[in-house]
């Protein structure tokens, strides 16, 4: 299950194997649907199944209750994965990077907040940090 006050759902190096693999499998198929890859879970592993699809089920309770901002922002980081198959290359990816830290740091204090205490781990992932641990606005990793 997820630990409490977090996102982050811990696993085992096997049990991330076989996401890895799933995932892979169903990538060269071009499917890409939560459905599809729950389906070939359970198949490879029933219990890594129950505990992905449990822990999905946390992720999206916390996304609905998000407010309007907050909720926005997390789609605007849902939708810059790019698309089956593609890879970013380094510049886009610092745009896309840049893109998602300037739309973090125009949201209230109270939407950034509201971020971390509920996706802490995606915030870290973006490389930004609420002001309740930094001062300011957040900076690309070449900004002082």
């Amino acid at each position: 299950m997820i630990r409490e006050g977090t996102e982050t759902l811990p696993l085992t190096a096997d049990e991330m194997k076989i996401l890895t693999l799933v995932r892979d499998e169903l990538t060269n198929k071009g499917k890409t649907s939560f459905d599809d890859f729950y389906q070939m879970l359970v198949e490879k592993n029933l219990e890594l199944a129950n505990k992905i699809s449990s822990a999905r089920e946390v992720w999206n309770s916390k996304f609905d209750h998000l407010q309007t901002d907050a909720k926005a922002w997390m789609e605007e980081v849902r939708q810059a994965k790019p698309s089956n198959g593609k890879t970013l290359t380094s510049e886009e990816m610092d745009e896309v990077m840049n893109r998602i830290r300037t739309s973090f740091n125009n949201l209230s204090d109270e939407a950034k907040k509201e971020l971390e205490e509920n996706f802490h781990a995606v915030v870290m992932q973006m490389g930004i940090e609420n002001q309740n641990h930094m001062n300011g606005t957040t900076e690309g990793p070449n900004e002082e």
